[in-house]
């Protein structure tokens, strides 16, 4: 937040301002504990009761809605201190009804709704596609198709049980896989070992000068038993 407005404000005091009523805003919800939200499931019948508001809940909007309004008010004045709009990352975080400052699980309630093809998302997003499409008609520009979404997020505010709708992730296209083709293995290549290689065996053992010729070796002959072996043996 510190950098959005560093890159935005040029007046160092209202940069100050602004940034103690974020900082203040933000330490009065983190004083609220965390279960007393966690198990929260707001009904429909629930959102038209007077809401329960805690002290550090009612100091955080007070800071938030301190915020918004200074905001608005340096913005239209001719002095002219901010030399762009603040980001819509940081507008997101602060309730369109009564500017709380929204922190799910502290401040909000989030649910992920799934939306059908003709929800009201969708139709907002079909009719802001049509308007942009009329005007890139007329600039000969090219723009993308629609995309429908097929969930929303609903942003439920503690203080005034406000809803607010955005949408979710995008329907993807679908797209056709081709049948696998067999992949085609190649053989292994093998690869020949040269005699003049130096991690290759040699092709024959080193002979030394002075040697001769091989000499041939001759099979052991297997004399034939004699009588007094048998003799031995029929003993036994």
């Amino acid at each position: 937040m510190e950098a959005a407005l560093d890159a935005c404000v040029n007046d160092k005091v209202l940069r100050r301002r602004l940034l103690f009523h974020w900082t203040t805003a933000h330490a009065m919800l983190l004083r609220i504990p965390e279960s007393s939200f966690s198990t929260l499931t707001l009904q429909p019948e629930d959102e038209q009761q007077p809401p329960k508001v805690s002290s550090a809940l009612a100091l955080s909007r007070i800071h938030s809605s301190a915020f918004i309004r200074l905001l608005h008010t340096m913005q239209s004045s001719k002095d002219k201190p901010f030399s762009r709009s603040l980001p819509s990352t940081v507008m997101e975080h602060f309730c369109d009804a009564c500017f709380g400052l929204i922190i799910p699980g502290k401040s909000a309630h989030v649910r992920i709704i799934h939306q059908s093809h003709n929800a009201a998302v969708n139709k907002k997003l079909a009719r802001v596609h049509a308007a942009s499409k009329r005007k890139a008609k007329v600039l000969h520009k090219f723009i993308a198709p629609c995309i429908r979404v097929r969930n929303a997020v609903v942003t439920t505010c503690h203080h005034c049980r406000h809803r607010r709708t955005l949408p979710g992730t995008p329907v993807a296209a679908k797209k056709v896989r081709a049948a696998a083709k067999p992949a085609v293995v190649a053989a292994p290549l093998t690869l020949k070992r040269t005699h003049d290689s130096i991690f290759g065996p040699p092709p024959s053992p080193p002979r030394k000068l002075l040697e001769g010729k091989k000499k041939k070796k001759k099979a052991p002959t297997t004399t034939p038993p004699s009588a007094l072996d048998s003799f031995f043996k029929s003993l036994q």
